[in-house]
């Protein structure tokens, strides 16, 4: 972990921080089951500087992970990537700000960043 912060501390420190949204976060989906991408590590919270995403998880019987909420609050984050940059599993990404976008400002769930995921495909 201590590696991957360096990597992605020295990725920051060379393209600098925005300090504004002009992008806003999506969630993706397994395009074979349709499943959201998220496996609830928590990477992407624990590596964001301006703590704009929570995320809680429970393990199942079986082993696997439940993604109880995922939130992401578009006011509190810098555009910086890191979490993007982070993830495993390729879940989290960006697009571009729409000029009429309402969701800017607001925390949005799970559902809401999978259905913003949408658009990118």
């Amino acid at each position: 972990m201590q590696a991957l912060i360096k990597r992605l501390t020295k990725r920051i420190k060379k393209k600098g921080f925005i300090p504004f949204v002009k992008r806003l976060p999506v969630l993706h989906r397994y395009e074979s089951t349709q499943e959201g991408r998220c496996v609830g590590c928590g990477i992407c919270a624990d590596i964001c500087p301006a703590l704009a995403i929570s995320v809680e998880a429970s393990v199942q019987k079986d082993g696997l992970t439940n993604v109880e909420e995922f939130l992401f609050d578009t006011g509190r984050c810098v555009d910086c990537g890191l979490c993007v940059e982070a993830c495993p599993v390729s879940a989290i990404d960006f697009i571009p700000l729409q000029a009429d976008s309402v969701v800017y400002g607001q925390v949005l769930n799970q559902e809401e960043l999978l259905e913003l995921g949408k658009r990118k495909s």
